[in-house]
């Protein structure tokens, strides 16, 4: 009896010790595999862009790599909207992105709402974001959000001041021609406008091109209104930062906590009427910073503006290309006349605002695919005068916007000599690379301005792009010799024409 007793307890431990294992590994399994989902809803959708604020921002981790599968739908069956929906890491760079849900013969793939979208994949441990897009922008509705898969840990909306790009650095490259010193001259001194997306510090650079430090920066910082809140003259050295150093001491650098906003870099000199190149680098140890883009300048003339009239002589207008669909705010500034502001595309009128900027001056903000467009620079009444500015921010990659004509992918563009073993006198033609598909043709020429009817002059020759790695960036370079019929030329010239037809003449 007693043997059976413990033939009878040991059995009992046993499968004690097997329903303790079972439960043990369900637990594990439940804690690793499940479902997440949330709830969310679009008041105004910002389109396939991932940059756009207006499309919400949902990020999550995974402990450890597996597959996934998660869903974008309406929350009901009426397929209001049409769900676009991305993939990120961690750093905004897109992983995938879906549009519409197509029928899958295996059975898992099927929605009520074919525009509804899903992303499967295998992604490794790591933390990831979502951004809940429409296929057009302006829609409105609800929708659901959820994921499926091993390790999938907490969807977490994020605030609307914390989404935006990740970027960590910015920079242009840019010229004096005859500066204005000291003073606020925005037609003089270059200057630029961005947002800070996420507070932190920001690091902002002013310095000469090369290391001959041929002008004397003078950086100042400058709220949207273009009120100053700081300014640097000289960059000096910092016993207690050794990378508070630079090259060249009379180079200008800001370091100072921001806010989320937008503001304007001008890039002054100290004394009036320098001239040279210099670099304008951002940094922002959060890395939210949207991309920096000139501020262009105008004057409603002696015979005044064109009033509300946007194809009138009187009323500048400037045309710019997106070479990626994002968020455009759009800025008309004067504190001389009441201002009008049309956003044109293919000669249609998009967008136009009267006083949408603070007090009389306009403001657009609207999600446009790539193309190019134009802005009227208008007035709200006929023949006024004044000065005004015009800015216009893209909420995504740096180099994704740029003016054309009067500020071309040429404004970018530096040109100069080099020496080589096999290249006595080269011509070395520097761009940013999102810029060189724009700038087509070359011609050498010992006439200021292009044409083929002078002797000397070369015809026009397509440009052979090749790029060289500097240390945070790609350059663009092409080379031409100097031709042997202007050996003895006291003066020659490089013309660069871009796909515009736009003609920038350099003296060499």
């Amino acid at each position: 009896m007693e043997q059976g007793n413990f033939y009878l307890k040991t059995k009992l431990r046993l499968i004690s010790q097997l329903a303790m294992a079972l439960l043990l590994s369900l637990l594990a399994h439940n804690a690793f595999a499940g479902t997440i989902g949330t709830k969310g809803s679009w008041s105004s959708s910002g389109g396939q862009s991932i940059y756009n604020m207006s499309n919400p921002r949902y990020s999550f981790t995974l402990d450890v790599g597996g597959d996934v599968e998660i869903i974008l739908a309406n929350k009901t069956n009426d397929c209001h909207a049409d769900p676009y929906l991305y993939l990120l890491d961690s750093d905004g760079k897109q992983h995938d992105f879906n549009d519409d849900w197509n029928y899958d013969p295996t059975g898992t793939g099927i929605s009520f709402c074919n525009t509804n979208s899903r992303i499967t994949r295998h992604l490794p441990k790591g933390e990831y974001l979502l951004v809940a897009a429409t296929y057009r922008p302006g829609e409105s509705g609800n929708f659901s959000l959820s994921m499926t898969g091993f390790g999938v840990n907490k969807l977490t909306l994020e605030e609307p001041q914390l989404r935006g790009i990740k970027i960590p650095s910015l920079k242009v490259i840019d010229t004096w021609q005859g500066s204005a010193g000291q003073q606020l001259d925005y037609e003089k001194n270059p200057s630029y406008i961005f947002k800070v997306l996420k507070p932190g510090i920001i690091d902002i650079r002013l310095e000469n091109q090369t290391k001959d430090c041929q002008a004397d920066p003078y950086l100042y910082l400058l709220d949207k209104n273009g009120k100053q809140i700081d300014y640097n003259d000289d960059w000096r050295y910092d016993p207690e930062d050794p990378n508070m150093t630079s090259y060249c001491i009379t180079n200008s650098r800001i370091i100072m906590w921001l806010s989320v906003g937008e503001y304007q870099l001008m890039a002054a000199t100290y004394w009036p009427d320098q001239s040279g190149s210099f670099v304008l680098s951002l940094k922002g140890d959060t890395g939210a910073l949207s991309p920096m883009t000139k501020i262009r300048t105008g004057y409603w003339g002696a015979s005044g503006s064109g009033g509300l009239d946007p194809q009138s002589a009187g009323n500048p207008r400037f045309d710019f290309r997106l070479l990626e669909p994002g968020l455009v705010s759009i800025d008309l500034i004067s504190s001389e006349a009441d201002t009008y502001l049309y956003l044109l595309g293919s000669d249609q009128t998009l967008q136009k605002d009267d006083n949408g900027g603070d007090r009389t001056n306009s403001r657009v903000e609207v999600f446009l695919p790539a193309g190019t467009y134009s802005l009227v620079a208008a007035t709200n009444y006929q023949k006024q005068q004044g000065y005004f500015k015009l800015s216009a921010t893209l909420e995504g990659q740096q180099g994704g916007f740029y003016w054309l004509k009067g500020g071309s992918a040429l404004d970018s563009t530096q040109v100069r000599f080099i020496k080589t073993k096999h290249n006595p006198k080269p011509i070395v033609i520097e761009t940013d690379p999102s810029y060189s598909a724009f700038i087509k043709e070359y011609i050498v020429s010992d006439q200021p301005q292009p044409d083929n009817g002078f002797g000397g002059t070369l015809s026009w020759k397509e440009i052979d792009w090749w790029w060289y790695w500097w240390p945070d960036n790609k350059i663009g370079y092409v080379h031409s010799m100097v031709p042997n019929n202007f050996r003895g030329t006291s003066q020659i010239y490089l013309h660069l024409k871009d796909s515009d037809g736009y003609i920038k003449s350099y003296p060499l």
